[in-house]
């Protein structure tokens, strides 16, 4: 993307009522943090993550399974 590419992006967000240009500033505030942070996902676990979100019925531990997981890993059985 251009930087007049960004300015045309940027002038047709102008035309948005207030609150969607508080959204679009909300977002790209975001998107800038994320890339500026040094803790970032790499393109291999931004597939697998995306890959998992696609599943329609994904299997969750239940609570007992994580009271058990906790307690053998602390060592309190």
């Amino acid at each position: 993307m251009t930087d007049s590419a960004l300015k045309t992006a940027y002038e047709r967000a102008l035309a948005l009522p207030e609150d969607d240009q508080a959204e679009v500033a909300e977002m790209l505030e975001h998107f800038v943090d994320q890339r500026t942070s040094a803790l970032r996902l790499g393109r291999e676990q931004i597939e697998e993550n995306r890959r998992r979100l696609k599943d329609p019925n994904p299997e969750y531990a239940t609570d007992k399974d994580v009271d058990e997981f906790f307690h053998r890993a602390l060592n309190e059985d």
